[in-house]
């Protein structure tokens, strides 16, 4: 009981000094999370590749192609060259993931600062895609297409509600730390 009293009386001794610590980590790790946040909106385009089909294939052959074909559409999204022409055209700096879900789709997931950022974004991709597979097929004479394209936008909420909560946490366990730390080497 004894050192309860004891560690009470400190707290309420630096009882200043570690309300001042944690409001201004709390409103330092707000700052920052306002400023420097990823986006608040993130972005799914869901696509599915289909193949035109012709009298020479079957129906299993297209669909196994088209599987396929989604992995090449993967690895374009970690083309340099196709990512930059993307980003000159909507002025915009983002980072895109691609995933191949499941047979014959692919799904690109990004972050944008505004609801109006991911759908240039989005619609960006889609076309530069489509132009992508026109040349594709004409360098294979091949017959992909999109055959089914669209995105959807989520706003994130409370990402800076938490990021302030957590700076501010442990801006206080910081204070906490600070005054037994400075009344260790007081009483020394």
């Amino acid at each position: 009981m004894m050192k309860l009293i004891l560690h009470l009386k400190l707290l309420r001794k630096h009882l200043a000094a570690i309300i001042s610590i944690t409001v201004l980590a709390g409103m330092a790790t707000t700052l920052y999370a306002l400023v420097k946040s990823p986006g608040n909106y993130d972005a799914t385009i869901f696509i599915s590749v289909g193949i035109q089909q012709t009298d020479t294939t079957g129906s299993y052959d297209d669909v196994r192609a088209a599987d396929q074909f989604t992995e090449t559409i993967q690895g374009w999204m970690k083309n340099p060259a196709l990512i930059d022409r993307i980003k000159k055209q909507t002025k915009l700096d983002f980072g895109l993931s691609a995933h191949k879900q499941e047979k014959q789709n692919i799904v690109i997931t990004f972050s944008a600062h505004s609801n109006d950022d991911a759908d240039k974004i989005a619609s960006t991709v889609i076309s530069e895609l489509i132009k992508e597979v026109s040349v594709y097929n004409q360098a294979v004479k091949g017959n992909f297409r999109l055959a089914i394209s669209d995105y959807s936008v989520t706003e994130e909420k409370n990402k800076i509600f938490i990021i302030a909560a957590i700076g501010t946490i442990l801006g206080l366990a910081l204070a906490i730390a600070l005054a037994y730390f400075r009344e260790s080497i007081f009483r020394n």
